[in-house]
């Protein structure tokens, strides 16, 4: 049998919003990739899903054209393709084509710990439609759950044949389980096996926990197989199992008290539940459910059923399943050949339905020599011939290179020796202590090495996956600790080292400083691979100045030239052969005198107080240029002269009034509101119009009273006022409005 060995491609899961999740994947030769993906299906097409492939079916389902077998493709297409996409899907393909050269298949580890919520997803059915086939059907791509602990797994060594111990469990107060029925049919599966010395299946007389402690107690069994009823439970968050107990009435087993049962016993590496939803657990918790917490409390592979599962396929898979490992298939790789077991009944659906759980890094949690099956079946079917062996290993040749390659620490040799020997000689207690120490030197030797080989390639995922074997089996080797701390560094420098390049090849200039800035916070010499750092920040800059000339421009268009000067000044300043920045700078200075005169030009008398004479006519500074201030237009001078002219001749004719009517007092009185108007017209202008304009009618109102009355001469003065006036009133009001459209 040809020996198969797994790189492994690492599948991490996890939140990255509101229904939103990052696929982070781990490849063989230590990059990573990663992609964001959303759930391809709504909660309805889920439960239609699991509906049409998660019950019992009453007819077998037959033919890849059945409706249930093309719903199973489309589900694990739209799967496959929303999870394995851009990064990933390049990686998945880099991987694979690796391990092929390599002659080793690639292992899928799904670690969804992070998001347990999706692990009521059958991920099992993951399908490439590119390569129409499924994944977890093949033994060179076999998909498991991965559940990280601490703690070193160490394959088990076994000679044939391989102990199950089965509980069937059968409450009266439950759905009827016919037990002698579903003993003879897994008891008739797995005879052939049992005949060539292959596996040994005990059933327990009872299916009670105490039925379950004493037989443990008694005997050491490889596989614990459940039947029977089992679920979740919501209100202590784990999944269970429904055994016998008072007066055979159900009595509900947690996974935690079962796996605390099941933890004494170290030869017990596999355990198989045929139950409904052993596989399920909380969607909060991540280790809750029955086989995960068996998994926690230490059994290092767990096989259960994500749905109900027919008995036909039951048995098919079980059959298969050990008939590999007895073989000494990996489990991953004896679930793949159980999987295909069981669809080429033919059954295209169930055979997504178990789910197997590891927490040992690889499938092999049993270590059957590769010549067991041939002795045990030979042995079982042979007479054994007669031996001139001698009594005692101590005098047998073999045994004594055995000891020579043993203490020379030719572990490869050694270990081939022993394993004959300890055929010669089975349970001989020196011999199998020797050759468990062996087996555990050579595999360390092995890690060893692929650690060394890993790291000095540069392949520091597989160094990483090396050194943590070798750590977890000599934690207080320093040496090793310190090593796996360099190869993580080095695994994250590598891998942000790729980042940068990829954002520097989509020219992501700032995602390329950031991934620098923790380049420099782990290592300061490989901060800048290549120049790339400091490129991306030469071109932020160039970007940056880009931007203010820009606004440069935009400021000199408007006509806001102080800003732009400043702009245009700070640019030359830094580059003075930038664009067309020394040229734009002229013009903007040049302007800006004539914007500096207009601004300061000076307002009218109105708007203005009166100046002293002493004081100088203000002017608008520059730093080159002294700007005079413009004189006052013709216009505005001749409307000035002719209200003083005005003003001067009502003064004139108030008096001569006064005179002649003998009250001189009383007309400059009425003149008075004409002055208080005028003075008004200078910081006031539009009242100081409207009061001089209602004297100009109050007086020719009097006047024309007068003449209505006959006293022409009474209304001749008024008539001489209100003229004047009124011309006065035309004259400002025309200033004012000419004053306010400038």
């Amino acid at each position: 049998m040809r020996e198969l060995n797994y790189l492994d491609f690492d599948l991490l899961v996890e939140p990255a919003g509101p229904g939103i999740y990052r696929a982070r994947a781990m490849a063989p030769a230590g990059e990573t990739a990663s992609a964001q993906f959303t759930v391809p299906f709504s909660d309805l097409e889920i439960d239609n899903f699991l509906l049409r492939i998660g019950r019992p079916r009453r007819a077998p389902v037959r033919g890849e054209q059945s409706m249930e077998a093309a719903a199973v493709r489309e589900f694990g297409g739209r799967l496959f393709d929303a999870v394995f996409r851009d990064e990933i899907r390049v990686a998945l393909a880099t991987s694979l084509d690796q391990a092929e050269g390599r002659d080793t298949g690639l292992r899928l580890r799904l670690r969804l710990s992070d998001a347990p919520e999706l692990a009521d997803l059958p991920w099992e059915y993951l399908y490439d439609r590119s390569a129409r086939r499924f994944l977890a059907l093949s033994e060179w791509t076999p998909v498991v759950r991965y559940l990280e602990f601490q703690g070193r797994v160490r394959p088990l060594a076994v000679r044939p044949p391989l102990r199950i111990l089965v509980l069937i469990a059968s409450p009266t107060d439950f759905p009827g389980l016919d037990a002698t029925a579903e003993w003879e049919k897994l008891h008739e599966a797995l005879r052939d096996l049992e005949n060539a010395g292959r596996v040994q299946v005990d059933r327990l007389s009872g299916g009670t926990l105490g039925h379950l402690q004493r037989q443990l107690r008694r005997d050491d069994y490889h596989v614990f197989h459940y039947i029977g009823h089992g679920g979740y439970d919501a209100q202590v968050d784990d999944g269970v199992l429904i055994l016998e107990g008072a007066n055979k009435r159900g009595q509900r087993v947690s996974g935690q008290d079962l796996g605390v049962l099941l933890h004494d016993h170290r030869t017990l590496r596999l355990a198989v539940l045929n139950s409904c939803e052993g596989a399920r657990g909380g969607r909060a918790d991540p280790y809750s459910g029955t086989a995960q917490s068996l998994v926690r409390q230490g059994i290092p592979a767990v096989v259960a059923m994500q749905f109900e599962i027919t008995d036909t396929a039951a048995i098919t898979l079980a059959r298969s399943l050990y008939e590999a490992v007895a073989d000494g298939y990996p489990l991953d790789a004896a679930m793949a050949e159980a999987r295909k077991a069981v669809r080429h009944e033919p059954n295209p659906v169930e055979w997504g339905t178990p789910v197997l759980y590891l927490r040992a890094p690889d499938g092999r949690i049993f270590d059957v020599p590769s010549d067991a099956a041939a002795t045990a079946s030979t042995q079982s079917r042979i007479p054994a011939p007669r031996s001139d062996k001698p009594a005692e290993p101590s005098t047998d040749p073999e045994y004594t290179a055995a000891l020579a390659a043993y203490f020379t620490e030719r572990w490869d040799e050694a270990v081939d020796l022993l394993t004959r020997v300890l055929a010669r000689y089975p349970d001989h207690p020196q011999v199998t202590e020797r050759l468990a120490y062996a087996q555990e030197r050579r595999q360390l030797a092995a890690w060893e090495a692929e650690a060394r080989q890993a790291a000095e390639q540069g392949r520091w995922g597989e160094a990483i996956a090396a050194l943590e074997h070798l750590a977890a089996a000599r934690p207080d080797d320093s040496q090793i600790v310190q090593r796996l701390e360099v190869a993580r560094t080095q695994h994250k420098i590598t891998g942000l080292q790729a980042d940068l390049r990829r954002m520097h090849a989509a020219q992501q200039w700032t995602a390329v400083v950031a991934v620098g800035e923790q380049l420099a916070g782990i290592d300061p010499e490989l901060a800048d691979p290549d120049g790339l750092v400091t490129e991306a920040r030469a071109e932020l800059a160039e970007a940056a100045l880009a931007e203010r000339y820009r606004t440069g421009l935009l400021q000199l268009d408007r006509g806001d030239l102080t800003a732009a000067a400043e702009t245009l000044a700070a640019i030359e300043a830094e580059r003075p052969d930038y664009g067309d920045t020394a040229a734009l700078l002229a013009r903007a200075r040049e302007q800006q005198p004539a914007e500096a005169a207009a601004e300061q030009q000076l307002p009218t008398e109105e708007t203005l107080p009166a100046a002293s004479p002493s004081e100088p006519e203000p002017t608008m500074p520059h730093p080159t240029t002294i700007v005079e201030v413009p004189r006052r237009p013709r216009r505005q001078r001749w409307l000035a002269w002719s209200a003083l002219i005005t003003c001067g001749l009502v003064v004139a004719i108030s008096i001569s009034v006064g005179i002649s009517g003998g009250g001189v007092l009383i007309s400059l009185i009425w003149a008075l509101p004409f002055f208080v108007g005028w003075l008004l017209l200078r910081s006031r202008p539009r009242i100081g119009a409207v009061v001089i304009g209602i004297l100009a009618v109050t007086w020719t109102v009097i006047a024309v009273a007068a003449l209505s009355t006959g006293e022409a001469g009474n209304a001749i003065p008024w008539l001489a006022l209100s003229i004047p006036t009124a011309l006065a009133a035309v004259v400002l009001s025309v200033r004012v409005i000419w004053s306010r459209s400038r």
